[in-house]
C-alpha cells in the first residue's frame, strides 16, 4: 500500500497540512443494512477523545464501495457535522469513474471536510496518462487538498514515479497551494484556542 500526497511535501511554512495519525473509520451498519449513525458518532468521539489527529471517513476501510451514492455522501456529511472541526476530516471520494469521483469530492467539500482521499481507479487499469487526467479532473473540481491513494495490488494499476507524475504533482501543487493555506490557517487558529 502506498499513499502519495499530491502537494509538494505537504508542507508550507514548516507546517504539515495533515500531521500525525489519521484513523480510517469503519461504517457501522444496522441489522437492516442502514448506516448506524449513533454508533458512528460513538466511534468518532472515541477516536477524537483518544487523540487521533484526523478522521478518514468512507475510505476503503469504511465500506465506501458497498454504500449507495446517497449513503456515501450522507456518511461524509454526518462525520463533518459531528466532528465540528475538532480534528481534520478526510473523505474518501475516489471511484473508478472520474465523473463519480468529481461529484463525490464536490459533495464532500460542500459537507465541510478538510481534504479528499482519492483512490487510484480500480478495475479499469488506466494508463499513466489516464491517471493524470483522472486526478487532474478531481483536483480542479474542488478547493481542497487531494491525497492520491495508490494501492496497486487492488486497483490493477500503479502510479509510476516517472516524469509525467512529477508534472502532475507540480501542476497539483500550484493549484492546491492556496487551498492548503486555508487549511493551515484553520489548524493554527484551532491550536491557539
Amino acid at each position: 500500500m502506498y499513499i502519495i500526497i499530491a502537494v509538494n511535501s505537504g508542507k508550507k511554512d514548516g507546517m504539515s497540512v495533515f500531521t500525525g495519525a489519521g484513523v480510517a473509520i469503519i461504517t457501522p451498519m444496522k441489522a437492516n443494512g442502514e448506516v448506524n449513525y449513533d454508533k458512528l458518532g460513538e466511534f468518532l468521539d472515541y477516536q477524537i477523545n483518544n487523540s487521533t489527529d484526523a478522521i478518514i471517513i468512507c475510505g476503503t476501510t469504511g465500506e465506501a464501495s458497498t454504500l449507495t451514492h446517497e449513503e456515501h455522501v450522507e456518511t461524509i456529511r454526518f462525520a463533518a457535522d459531528y466532528v465540528k472541526k475538532r480534528v481534520p476530516v478526510i473523505a474518501g471520494t475516489g471511484s473508478n469513474c472520474t465523473e463519480t469521483a468529481v461529484w463525490l469530492s464536490q459533495e464532500a467539500q460542500k459537507a465541510g471536510v478538510d481534504g479528499c482521499l482519492v483512490v487510484t481507479p480500480y478495475y479499469n487499469k488506466a494508463t499513466q496518462k489516464g491517471l493524470i487526467q483522472h486526478y487532474t479532473a478531481v483536483a480542479k473540481s474542488v478547493d481542497l487538498p487531494i491525497i492520491m491513494y495508490n494501492v496497486p495490488g487492488r486497483t490493477g494499476c500503479n502510479i509510476q514515479p516517472e516524469r509525467q507524475q512529477l508534472s502532475l504533482l507540480r501542476m497539483l501543487t500550484i493549484s492546491l497551494l492556496l487551498k492548503l493555506q486555508q487549511v493551515i490557517l484553520h489548524r493554527r487558529a484551532r491550536q491557539w484556542h
